[in-house]
């Protein structure tokens, strides 16, 4: 019985349990029932928790339950830690981010720079109104003289199996100079990425991100820097990952698919209908779109199906990534059963959606790059003499 005096206000009988009292506890009624000490022994009380874990930079407490939308934890990292801390095995656990800053916790892996947060397999951490209202900060050095230093701090490890979706990774920086430390200084590791945005940080091999899978996302203005020199290089951006349907300063290894290649894509990087405006040397095209002249010296190898040495101003696209002309060179260029041999299966429902959240097959054809030219506009055009307005279209529309 309870031992705070509280009143028994009813009885019952159980057929497993027996006599039951009901007691008014706190805000609530409560049963119980009285238990010799070898009656207790036997019993294993086992709290039931849901898939929904809650945190909010602004209006959070990390001594808060985490598990209840109006008491949220204030960290990712603490409330990473209580996940952890929480499940036998990690499954389907999605950590819901309020609008704010995060820049304060820390995890640190063995072997590994410290991160703002760590994401383990099973969990998806999931901004809910999106990368312009959530961002993830990171910490430069203030020791080292450069950014990257003992005291840096990357944005986010996101382990296999994991997902970050919808956040703003900045200011991030790199600990170590060795193989696992050195590596992405706003995401490191092999899980995935969605919707997000990493700018402005540090490291040795891919400032923005390394190893991790990207979808729709736009990782730019980054910087390689060595330990002990603040000089740059072309590894600065995405660094021997993969990427679908996004905007990338620099590429270096790894595989690029239906992607905008802002500056150098280079190292034996594989790109797959994509759009390129420089030839680092050395990389594997199919079905490309190259906006410059290939590498004069460290050749590249372009299929049949690529063209080289166009236009800019053919290639011309908006804030959305989306072709400004439907006679862009990219528009209606694409090879979609290109895109569906390399696409992550366990990311099947991504597929029909653009850098900018709209369709990603306009006219019956996909488009190089990862935005689609929007027909709508030409369609409305065809048919505005029987007075019709198009607000949606199908894959399946053509102009013909």
């Amino acid at each position: 019985t309870w031992n705070d005096g509280s009143a028994i206000l009813s009885t019952t009988t159980d057929s497993n349990l027996g006599k039951l009292a009901r007691y008014k506890r706190n805000s609530g009624y409560v049963w119980t029932t009285e238990l010799s000490t070898a009656e207790i022994t036997a019993f294993v009380f086992q709290p039931i928790y849901g898939k929904d874990w809650y945190v909010d930079a602004v209006n959070g407490n990390d001594a808060s339950r985490g598990y209840l939308p109006n008491m949220p934890m204030k960290t990712l990292a603490a409330v990473m830690a209580k996940v952890e801390a929480t499940y036998e095995k990690l499954v389907d656990i999605v950590v819901h981010a309020a609008p704010g800053t995060y820049g304060e916790g820390e995890m640190t892996p063995a072997g590994n720079t410290t991160n703002r947060v760590y994401v383990s397999a099973g969990v998806s951490l999931v901004a809910d109104e999106g990368s312009e209202k959530t961002m993830i900060v990171g910490r430069f050095s203030e020791t080292s003289g450069i950014h990257n230093g003992p005291d840096a701090i990357r944005c986010c490890y996101c382990e296999r199996g994991a997902v970050v979706r919808g956040f703003t990774l900045t200011g991030g920086a790199v600990a170590q100079d060795g193989k696992y430390g050195s590596s992405g200084g706003g995401a490191y590791g092999n899980g995935t990425l969605i919707d997000c945005v990493i700018t402005n940080n540090y490291a040795v091999r891919g400032g923005g991100a390394s190893g991790v899978t990207l979808i729709r996302c736009q990782v730019t203005d980054n910087a390689y820097e060595n330990f002990g020199t603040a000089t740059s290089g072309t590894a600065k951006d995405f660094h021997s990952g993969s990427a679908y349907f996004s905007l990338l300063g620099s590429a270096w290894g790894g595989k690029i698919v239906g992607c905008t290649c802002l500056d150098s894509a280079f190292g034996s990087v594989k790109c797959i209908n994509s759009l390129l405006f420089r030839d680092g040397g050395g990389i594997v095209c199919s079905n490309c779109v190259l906006a410059a002249a290939p590498h004069a010296t460290n050749p590249s190898t372009f299929d049949r199906n690529c063209q080289t040495n166009v236009s800019p101003d053919a290639v011309a696209y908006d804030a959305n990534l989306r072709p400004l002309s439907a006679a862009g060179a990219t528009v209606d260029a694409g090879i979609w059963q290109n895109i569906l041999d390399h696409w992550p299966a366990e990311f099947i429902d991504e597929l029909g959606v653009d850098y900018a959240g709209g369709p990603r097959i306009y006219n019956g054809k996909v488009d190089i790059g990862p935005g689609e030219y929007d027909w709508r506009g030409d369609f409305a055009k065809t048919l505005a003499k029987r007075g019709v307005e198009v607000t949606a279209a199908g894959a399946d529309v053509t102009t013909n």
